[in-house]
């Protein structure tokens, strides 16, 4: 994508689901978009602690947030000569043949986590800079004995941010003492099912996705309690809990088509 005829030109090229890259004055920065409330209705380009932000209002594409970009080129680049931008370092190159080395770039929450070795235990956290993966063992073993180590790791996180965000959309409802149990799943295209009894599937391959999406497949399934089909009566619930449905079903559809990263 480049900037209309006659503007200043900005390369922005899409890396995430909802991550573009742009380049500016020579160097690569990261632009987060996101929509951080469903009553926002103008778009604008926030600097948050060193990092550009596209806050949109609901339904926006990668592609006209890049285009907001491109017409604000100048504001961005005085953002970058004052130094109130974080530029990252200079990207590791990946050892002939390696997946998984350090420095690695791995997609975690819709965003991307960098790959470090030699801790303790395993851990996935969010810091300043972003996600940061650890694992405990050496970047010189072979990425059929690193994978594993990824996909375990993966499958805590996957399992912690799922019961969170069970409880969280949990229809009012429901009975307080009616247990809904949840397992993972290792479905690479049917992300959730349940069963007529009431028990929840979630594929772990959802942690790759921004939390929206997760929440959607969540309600879905719940939304599947009342009704066991998609009938008009089922999509309506749906609807009712959560009004931008069809957006963040759409979005689903079109990542799921990608191919997945890691245990694939």
């Amino acid at each position: 994508m480049s900037a209309g005829k006659g503007a200043s030109t900005l390369e922005v090229n899409v890396v995430g689901d909802n991550i573009l890259r742009i380049d500016l004055l020579g160097r690569e920065v990261d632009v987060t978009v996101c929509c951080r409330s469903a009553r926002r209705r103008r778009a604008a380009i926030c600097l948050q602690r060193g990092r550009f932000e596209v806050r949109t209002p609901l339904g926006w594409s990668l592609r006209r947030a890049a285009a907001l970009l491109q017409a604000n080129v100048a504001w961005l680049e005085a953002q970058m000569r004052s130094g109130a931008v974080f530029v990252p370092s200079e990207e590791t190159r990946a050892p002939e043949g390696k997946r998984f080395f350090e420095g690695a770039e791995l997609p975690l929450y819709g965003t991307s986590a960098r790959l470090h070795f030699g801790a303790r235990t395993a851990s996935a956290e969010r810091t300043d800079e972003g996600w940061r993966i650890a694992l405990p063992c050496s970047a010189d073993r072979p990425d059929e004995e690193i994978e594993p180590l990824l996909v375990q790791l993966l499958k805590r996180e996957a399992e912690k941010t799922f019961t969170r965000l069970m409880a969280a959309w949990r229809p009012s409802d429901l009975p307080p003492e009616r247990e809904i149990p949840f397992t993972l799943s290792g479905a690479k295209s049917r992300w959730g099912s349940c069963t007529r009894s009431g028990k929840i599937r979630l594929s772990w391959y959802l942690v790759f996705f921004d939390e929206p999406l997760i929440e959607y497949v969540v309600a879905h399934e719940y939304a599947h309690l009342t009704h066991f089909d998609h009938s008009s009566r089922f999509w309506a619930l749906l609807k009712k809990r959560m009004p931008d449905m069809e957006e963040r079903r759409e979005r689903l559809k079109a990542l799921g088509r990608r191919p997945l990263p890691i245990g694939a």
